[in-house]
């Protein structure tokens, strides 16, 4: 480098924007405001909106609750006033004149005038008068206020009112408490009423009941005030889940019949407002489900309860032992007067709001009625969604701010001062100038400022004295430059002769530390040079038996030597070249025989700096050089078999069997009836033997015929159904000699083929024959069928089966195929004649076999011949 070069000209640094402080703090600022941002938004949408609709919902609860202990003080009352009316029945002394004064006076309480419809005194049948079975002083009140006495429950006609259901569970009651009896509906004011029922006792003595009608036409004003500013709506149900009070009354009532009054209007059950209107469906089996688990813990009641209930339904014909036993339950509960909650679930529809809705159910005690909240969803959600989006905002411009301070701050105490270093740098580095950083500050940029203010006063002193120093430098330099390039060349073409070699060339240093190798190395070997350069000649690429029998002749060769020296290279004098032939290990396994030469480096003052390792692959000389001597031992083989096999089969050989069969053909025309079983059998046995060995005799004219290429087919039109009869008739002798079922299928029509009959049929012969040689019991099968311009014959059969390994030579001529046919006598030739036999006739021949199950041979033939 030139050191009076002008900065200018170099190349400026330049400021990598995502490389900068202002860059990162930003980044880290912008990350910290989205962190805050999420977290906020996180407690506020997560943690904070979940509590304000639970907040909500307990406070819908408490509407529910609300309505359940403003009805709760009014039936209060009610009760109170008929225990008043119990006791006075317990002190006043049996005069009708008396009770007609005292009994009114005490119903006119002027604070339930609007809610009391009736009530009185109700002796036990002739307790009042022995003469007379009922005696009741009831008291309805008219439309204009008034009560009036009524003597309808004392007719002599009528069921009596000692039967009804608002009578006999009181009667069952101790002193001083209350029976609310079942709701019902004024068939001609509409408006659904109560019984509160009170027993009295005169020394212990069961007397008769107190009761006050309480009217149920302030329940609807009573839930309507309570949802006065509410979204949603309450109605009453009692414990059977008749409607008491509903927001649209014009859903819930219906016409019933009377037998003894004109029919009336009357409020409906849940279950049948639920018919009316599906939607309605999920409330109604909700009420259902709750009486049922009322019920069910009803069943599991004392024998004494359950003694009593049944008292119950047989004194009064309008309990059923079903409510009769709810009712014994309510009698002797342990309620506290607290108000519980049933049941709280969500719904996705409503039939008055028409909209998704929680729905609360609460149970009021003394009456067991239930009171049913339903608020839609929308309302608690809503009003938390509108506080959560009014602290989002706040949320988010207070970050904001603080964002933008945290911004001004960072650019007036760092990023300014930092902006004014540079540019005071920026201007020095270009024209060369000291120009000194400011360090007003006290700080760390006033410190870093100071030091760099007295580091680039040593840097131009110290520039000086090198510019003198960078003269001297770049001359010799340029002397080295030009000496560098010659050699460079020098050593370019040196590797490029040595990887244009065919050969592996390794040089080593003194101590046989692999220095490089030429390409041919990774060629030849597989391994690249940086794989064994540094590495000490890697003896594990020879042989180890070549390498222990090399080291142990060296050795015993150098042994006065023995000791420190390296087998390859200590024998070696100056000059000396040693070469040997090595079985070589490659990197992939494989091995090659190679030729090792090592030469020694011969440097200054005659010592030897270094070593050559030349490998010459010699593999593929050596493979071929083997396969030729192969394949020349294996002809000479081949043709020594065939000459003395041919030898021995001569045409002399067809003289004495042409005789033999002419005279046992002549003996069994002649004197073949004459013969006993026995000795026909012995002639068809000599006339069988002689026909097979002349038929090995032509196989072996039929082997000659081949390999010469004068085998010539005689075409000719035959049926393949016939053939198959044929070859099946020939061989049902084999068949009767053994153990072996021997069947043939055929088609229903001919199969007419163009081709030579007498191969063909030597062909199936062949196939037959060895099956049953393969098979001492089991079953042989011929089967012919087509396909496609192609005739199949399919020979199977339930014999030894062929192997794998004898499969791979299965075609092959002089191969018996002992493990198939076992110990038959065979010549080797049968498959071979039939294969070539088949591609003659263009056909194909194939197998599947499986040793101790069996063989499948299927030759293929087309049906003309091209």
């Amino acid at each position: 480098m030139d050191l009076n070069q002008n900065p200018a000209s170099e190349k400026q640094p330049s400021l990598d924007w995502p490389s900068s402080l202002r860059f990162k703090l930003g980044l880290g600022l912008f990350l910290l405001f989205l962190i805050l941002v999420g977290s906020n938004l996180w407690l506020i949408w997560f943690r904070g909106q979940p509590l304000l609709v639970q907040q909500s919902r307990e406070l819908q609860g408490q509407i529910g609750e609300t309505i359940v202990v403003s009805l709760s003080k009014q039936f209060k009352q009610a009760e109170t006033l008929a225990m008043d009316i119990a006791n006075i029945a317990e002190v006043l002394p049996l005069d009708e004149s008396l009770y007609r004064i005292t009994i009114p006076h005490l119903m006119n309480l002027e604070s339930l005038d609007a809610v009391i419809a009736g009530g009185g005194i109700w002796p036990e049948p002739y307790r009042f008068d022995p003469n007379q079975e009922r005696k009741s002083f009831f008291w309805g009140r008219e439309k204009d206020g008034n009560l009036k006495f009524y003597q309808d429950y004392n007719d002599p006609d009528s069921l009596g009112y000692h039967n009804e259901e608002w009578y006999v569970p009181a009667s069952m009651l101790a002193d001083g408490t209350a029976y609310w009896s079942r709701s019902y509906t004024d068939p001609y004011s509409l408006q659904p009423m109560v019984t509160c029922s009170v027993p009295y006792y005169k020394k212990g003595r069961f007397e008769g009941i107190s009761t006050i009608d309480l009217k149920l036409e302030g329940v609807n004003k009573l839930v309507t005030d309570n949802f006065k500013n509410q979204q949603g709506y309450a109605f009453v149900v009692d414990r059977n889940n008749k409607f008491i009070d509903y927001p649209n009354q014009s859903f819930v009532v219906a016409e019933r019949d009377s037998p003894n009054i004109r029919p009336y209007m009357d409020f409906i059950y849940a279950n049948e407002l639920a018919l009316i209107y599906p939607v309605f469906k999920p409330i109604a089996e909700k009420l259902t489900f709750l009486n049922n688990e009322n019920l069910y813990l009803v069943n599991r009641e004392t024998e004494t309860v359950k003694s009593i209930a049944k008292n119950i339904a047989e004194k009064s014909y309008q309990i059923e032992i079903q409510e009769a036993r709810v009712i014994a339950h309510n009698l002797f509960s342990t309620s506290n007067g607290t108000t519980v909650k049933l049941a709280d679930f969500e719904l996705q529809d409503d039939l008055i709001l028409r909209t998704p809705v929680s729905v609360s159910i609460y149970q009021m005690p003394h009456t067991y009625w239930k009171v049913v909240t339903v608020f839609p969803l929308s309302e608690s959600q809503d009003a938390a969604v509108d506080i959560s989006k009014s602290l989002t905002w706040v949320s988010l411009v207070s970050i904001a701010l603080w964002g933008v301070l945290a911004a001004l701050f960072f650019w007036r105490v760092l990023f300014a001062r930092l902006h004014d270093m540079t540019s005071r740098i920026k201007e020095s580095a270009k024209d060369g100038r000291e120009i000194p950083l400011q360090h007003d500050s006290n700080d760390e940029l006033g410190i870093l400022a100071q030091w760099y203010n007295r580091r680039t006063r040593q840097l131009h002193s110290a520039l000086k004295s090198a510019e003198v120093s960078a003269q001297h430098l770049k001359d010799e330099n340029n002397e080295h430059r030009v000496t560098a390039k010659l050699l460079e060349k020098s050593l370019s073409m040196q590797r490029a002769i040595l990887d244009s070699a065919k050969l592996s060339i390794i040089t080593l240093d003194q101590y046989g530390m692999i220095m490089n190798c030429n390409a041919g190395t990774q060629m030849m070997l597989g391994y690249p040079e940086h794989q064994l350069v540094g590495k000490i000649f890697p003896y594990t690429l020879l042989d180890e038996k070549q390498l222990q029998l090399y080291q142990h002749q060296v050795l015993h060769q150098y042994k006065e030597n023995a000791s420190g020296f390296d087998v390859f290279t200590a024998p070696i004098n100056h000059g000396d070249i040693q070469e040997n032939e090595w079985t070589i290990n490659c990197k992939n396994g494989s091995t090659i025989e190679a030729i090792l030469t090592i030469t020694p480096v011969i440097g200054i003052n005659d010592r030897i700096e270094g070593w050559l390792a030349v490998i010459a692959d010699m593999s593929e000389r050596k493979r071929a050089q083997t396969e030729i001597e192969q394949a020349r031992i294996q002809a000479e083989r081949s043709n020594r078999a065939k000459t003395q096999f041919l030898a021995s089969m001569s045409h002399e050989l067809r003289t004495p069997l042409n005789s033999i069969l002419g005279f046992t053909h002549r003996l069994q025309k002649t004197i073949g009836t004459t013969l006993n079983e026995r000795h026909q059998d012995a002639l068809n046995t000599i006339d069988r033997n002689t026909q097979h060995l002349m038929t090995l005799i032509n196989d072996l004219l039929d082997i000659s015929k081949i390999e010469a290429g004068k085998l010539v087919l005689t075409n000719e039109q035959f049926d393949l159904c016939d053939l198959v009869t044929e070859v099946h008739s020939d061989t049902r002798a084999l068949a009767d000699e053994g153990h072996v079922a021997f069947s043939y299928n055929l088609p229903k029509q001919p199969v007419i083929i163009n081709a030579d009959r007498k191969k063909i049929k030597q062909v199936i012969f062949n196939l037959v024959s060895n099956s049953f040689k393969a098979t001492e019991k089991g079953f042989i099968d011929i089967t012919l069928s087509t396909h496609d311009g192609c005739a199949y014959i399919k020979v199977e059969d339930s014999g030894n089966g062929i192997s794998p390994e004898s499969s791979k030579k299965l075609f092959e001529k002089f191969n018996n195929l002992d493990h198939y046919i076992g110990d038959k006598v065979s010549t080797g030739l049968g498959l071979f004649i039939t294969l070539e036999l088949v591609r003659m006739h263009k056909g194909h021949i194939s197998f599947e076999s499986e040793v101790g199950k069996g063989t499948e041979f299927v030759v293929e033939l087309p049906l003309k011949q091209k």
